[in-house]
C-alpha cells in the first residue's frame, strides 16, 4: 500500500497516481517515521497544555475557596457579640465598661487603691477607655504597694513580725509579686530574722540552750525551713550537748561513783 504525500490517502502498490488527488508524490518511510514522531510530540505538548489548565483551574478554585472563607471570617467576627459580655448589645457593654472606668477613677481619688483596682481591673481590652484603664490602674497598684509597705514598716518598727508578713501576704493576692512587694517581704524576713537570731545569742549567752532553740524553731516553722535559721540551730544544738558532756566529764572526775552520769539525762 502506498501513502499519497498530498492528500495521505492510501491506495494500491499497482497505482502509479493517487486515485484522490492525482499525485505521483508517495510517502516515504522515514516520512511516515518523522510523522509518526511529530504526532506523539503534539500529543504530548496537548497533555502538558491540559495539565496546566487543570492545574490553574484546581488554584483557582482553592484561591476562590479560601478568599470565601476569609470574607466569612471577618464577617462572623464582625457580627458576634464581645466574648466577654456574650449576648448583650454593644451600647449596653460600652455603658457597662464606662461605670467601671468611672468607679475606678472615683475609688482612686479618694486613695481607696483596693477598690480602683478591682473597678479599672475588670474594664474589658476592647473597650475604647481600656488603656486609660490600664494607666489608672498602675497608678492604684502603686498607691496600693506604697500603703502596704508602710504598714508593714510600722509593724516592724515594733517587732511585729508576723503581723508585717501577713499584711504583706494579703497584698500579693491582690496584686501578686509585684517587684516592691517582694522586696518588703525580704526585707521584713531579714529584719525578723536578725531580730530572733539576736534574741537566740542572747538566751546562748546566759546558758538557756532550751530556750534560744526553741525560739529559733518557731521563727523556722513561719519562715518555711529558712537556711540560716536551721544553721543556728545545729549549731545551738551542739553547743547545748557539748555542755552536758564536759559537764558529765566534769562531774565523773570528781566522783567515782558513775551512776551519777544520769546527769546527762536530766
Amino acid at each position: 500500500m502506498k501513502t499519497c504525500k498530498k492528500c495521505r490517502n492510501s491506495y494500491d502498490d499497482s497505482f502509479k497516481f493517487c486515485p484522490n488527488c492525482g499525485s505521483s508524490k508517495v510517502l516515504s518511510s522515514d516520512d511516515i517515521a518523522k510523522g509518526k514522531a511529530g504526532k506523539e510530540i503534539a500529543e504530548s505538548i496537548v497533555k502538558q497544555r491540559k495539565k496546566r489548565q487543570l492545574i490553574m483551574v484546581v488554584t483557582g478554585v482553592i484561591a476562590v475557596i479560601v478568599f470565601i472563607v476569609v470574607i466569612a471570617s471577618i464577617s462572623s467576627a464582625a457580627n458576634k457579640p464581645v466574648a466577654k459580655y456574650d449576648g448583650i448589645s454593644q451600647k449596653e457593654f460600652n455603658a457597662e465598661n464606662k461605670e467601671y472606668l468611672k468607679d475606678g477613677k472615683e475609688n482612686l481619688k479618694d486613695n481607696d487603691y483596693e477598690d480602683a483596682i478591682e473597678e479599672l481591673g475588670k474594664v474589658d481590652n476592647q473597650y475604647k477607655g481600656y488603656g486609660e484603664a490600664q494607666n489608672l490602674l498602675e497608678d492604684a497598684v502603686d498607691g496600693y504597694v506604697d500603703e502596704i509597705i508602710d504598714e508593714a514598716n510600722n509593724y516592724i518598727d515594733n517587732k511585729q513580725y508576723e503581723k508585717a508578713l501577713d499584711v504583706i501576704n494579703e497584698a500579693k493576692l491582690s496584686v501578686g509579686d509585684e517587684k516592691s512587694i517582694k522586696k518588703a517581704m525580704d526585707n521584713i524576713i531579714d529584719e525578723f530574722r536578725e531580730d530572733y537570731l539576736s534574741r537566740a545569742e542572747e538566751l546562748e549567752t546566759s546558758g538557756k540552750f532550751e530556750d534560744g532553740i526553741r525560739l529559733l524553731k518557731n521563727v523556722n516553722s513561719i519562715f518555711t525551713d529558712d537556711v540560716i535559721i536551721q544553721n543556728k540551730i545545729y549549731e545551738m544544738t551542739n553547743k547545748y550537748k557539748s555542755k552536758f558532756i564536759d559537764k558529765a566529764d566534769e562531774y565523773v572526775a570528781n566522783n567515782d561513783d558513775t551512776d551519777d552520769i544520769n546527769i546527762i539525762e536530766s
